[in-house]
């Protein structure tokens, strides 16, 4: 293999965007020590997220230009490799991917089922026209990289040659254990997200309202906007890269509700792990990776109907050993598995490993 190999890397979001900061831009310093030079190539801008948070519609005629400014940059940048989040043009056929790829090799990576976006989309022409469109380039990847084992197990039906599980991580120097001190003694329960996937909190809402109302608990949300639910132990808070670490090691307990649907169930438990590497302990629903994530009554606890939700709260509010037990058993887990020191070299692998078919590149 050549000492430097060139990727373009076509995340869909700048590095704002919570998928494309996780499963691009944070492996990004590790490739380019490794024989890798990274050319960056996002599709979507801050304006774009700012609209998309806010509840605006985006300017179709600024998505289109973007679209062609990153046509024009595919052509014009020499590539060994292309490293795509999950599609080169939203809402555009194949074909459109497809000619811009051109003859280069490519890693296409998943960390959410949205190839049911377009398969379950309420429109039919988008169900005719798109439907089909990510089995296409699954089948023309040379690598398919998967954030758990149900994206995993769709690529393998669609025609993948080859999936890499490679799971969502955190750079565990950056996230520190332990609780910094709070101005009062009130337990924290905590969320971390965006105002796309706030409204899973209002699953366990009649829970939640409940401790709220019992005393000496406080909601803490990040990232969520006006999500029309006014308690006085209800805290909403801006999101911002800079402060989400200290926000999350305030909390006492992280959560993560979800409903049991098929596009939850490729969600990758991102912000489980965020907790478990502040070592917090966490409850959320068995969904998806949830499953593989918590060890319930090790690292935390799944919890389903109302009365798991109550029963894993009243365990872990009510005894700090436990607390501390579970967060403890959470960062060792984050540690050995959910590390981008243990997992980045997984994917550099991937990415030489995406060029034995090129003939320049084999022995």
């Amino acid at each position: 293999m050549p000492v430097n190999i060139r990727i373009l890397s076509l995340s869909r979001y700048v590095r704002r965007g919570a998928s494309s900061r996780i499963r691009f831009f944070q492996f990004a310093d590790y490739l380019n020590n490794s024989g890798f030079t990274i050319v960056e190539s996002p599709l979507l801008d801050d304006d774009y997220l700012s609209a998309i948070y806010q509840n605006r519609r985006p300017s179709k005629f600024r998505i289109l230009r973007d679209m062609a400014l990153r046509f024009m940059k595919m052509k014009r940048t020499p590539a060994d490799v292309l490293w795509i989040e999950k599609e080169v043009f939203p809402y555009l056929p194949y074909l459109f991917d497809s000619y811009a790829i051109g003859a280069i090799p490519f890693v296409v990576d998943f960390d959410d089922a949205v190839f049911h976006n377009y398969e379950q989309h309420s429109n039919p022409m988008i169900r005719k026209f798109l439907g089909n469109k990510y089995n296409k380039i699954i089948r023309d990847a040379s690598i398919v990289t998967v954030g758990n084992d149900y994206i995993a197990e769709y690529a393998k039906k669609a025609g993948a040659r080859d999936i890499r599980v490679i799971p969502s991580v955190v750079d565990t120097g950056k996230y520190q254990a332990g609780k910094p001190p709070k101005d009062d003694h009130a337990l924290v329960i905590g969320w971390i997200g965006t105002p796309a996937t706030q409204n899973y909190v209002l699953r366990i809402r009649q829970v939640l309202d409940r401790l709220l109302s019992s005393g000496n608990i406080r909601l803490h949300l990040i990232g969520a906007s006006d999500i029309g639910w006014e308690h006085s132990g209800l805290k909403i808070i801006p999101w911002a890269e800079s402060t989400e670490i200290q926000l999350i090691r305030e909390f006492d307990v992280g959560i993560m509700p979800l409903p049991d649907e098929p596009f939850e169930r490729g969600k990758c438990g991102y912000k489980l792990i965020q907790c478990m590497a502040c070592g917090k302990p966490v409850i959320a629903s068995p969904v998806g990776a949830n499953k593989v994530i918590v060890r319930s009554g090790i690292n935390g606890f799944l919890a389903d109907t109302d009365e798991e939700w109550e029963s894993a709260f009243a365990a872990l509010l009510s005894d700090v050993n436990l607390r501390e037990t579970m967060g403890m058993e959470g960062r060792k887990a984050v540690e050995s598995s959910y590390s981008l020191m243990a997992i980045a070299p997984i994917m550099a692998n991937a990415m030489r490993d995406s060029l034995v078919k090129n003939q320049k590149f084999q022995p």
